[in-house]
């Protein structure tokens, strides 16, 4: 269920901050996934950048849209393997660097390093 009070909130913001707080939920993502004791907060901070991504992908040029759709896409697949929902087990590992790396490619994106 998506939070009203959340989507408000970043709403406010303008796209460069809203990259750079998808960034830094992408690196909160990678430091609780790979955690079986943190795999509450992993699933909120997948829904959260899931989210974050419905409310920001529009607003950005194709490119940068195309692959942010893509991430979503892949941080759903593993939402299934964290549940188990999936044929293969989520290697939470491999999930971590790619969400860390995709925390990266997303604040230079928001141009917030400039």
């Amino acid at each position: 269920m998506i939070n009203a009070e959340l989507q408000s909130r970043y709403l406010r913001d303008p796209l460069p901050v809203r990259l750079g707080n998808l960034s830094s939920s992408l690196g909160r993502l990678a430091r609780t996934i790979h955690d079986p004791s943190r795999r509450e907060t992993a699933d909120y901070m997948l829904d959260e950048c899931k989210w974050f991504i419905e409310w920001t992908a529009g607003e950005t040029d194709i490119e940068v849209a195309a692959q942010l759709v893509e991430l979503q896409v892949t941080l759903a697949g593993w939402q299934r393997g964290l549940a188990g929902e999936s044929r293969v087990p989520l290697d939470t590992a491999a999930a971590a660097r790619l969400a860390r790396e995709s925390a990266e490619k997303v604040l230079q994106w928001s141009g917030l390093l400039d």
